[in-house]
């Protein structure tokens, strides 16, 4: 930056200013001179976010079960306590069908429970037919239909008359000119 006096030459790009002392107006001019150029070059830029993707990821590597101390495992349940029955009541709902065994027969015995030794078994008592009634439970679904469409066609005849309609009404006579 540069000043100059009044009445010096005027510096490039001035600006005046003033000063006052004991009543002496002073003006003065500013100005700057510039050292080296300043240059400029085009660059690119983001202008926007980026996209990414990535897959699951996937484990790779030899499995291991770890078993310590505190955590029991399958090989480690044990029951203690006192053995019962359930029972349950109720109407079962939908249908069972007769079981059938396939396999080897095998007998087992043990020293405590008798065994017979005969296998035969006999009824005793008068056999008879077995009925029920009642309404039924469920619902049906909607019907479908299944086959092929037919789209019927034809002519047909009315039946009765049509009889003269009349007018009811106030009746005016209008001219249009």
């Amino acid at each position: 930056m540069v000043a100059a006096a009044p009445g010096a030459t005027a510096p490039a790009n001035s600006l005046t200013y003033y000063s006052v002392a004991n009543e002496i107006l002073s003006l003065y001019q500013l100005g700057y001179t510039t050292g080296a150029s300043i240059t400029t070059e085009n660059a690119t830029v983001k202008t926007g976010d980026a996209t990414y993707s990535a897959s699951a990821p996937a484990f790779t590597g030899t499995g291991v079960r770890l078993v310590t101390g505190n955590i029991s495992t399958a090989d480690s349940a044990s029951f203690a306590g006192t053995e019962g029955n359930v029972s349950v009541s109720g109407t079962p709902s939908g249908s069972v069908s007769a079981p059938t065994f396939t396999g080897t027969g095998t007998r087992l015995v043990t020293g405590n429970i008798a065994v017979p030794k005969t296998y035969t078994s006999t009824f005793s008592g008068t056999e008879g037919d077995v009925s029920t009634s009642g309404t039924p439970n469920g619902s049906n679904a909607a019907l479908t239909f299944t086959g092929t469409k037919v789209q019927l066609s034809g002519t047909t005849t009315a039946n009765g008359s049509v009889s003269q309609p009349t007018f009811t009404g106030t009746q005016e006579t209008i001219t249009v000119s």
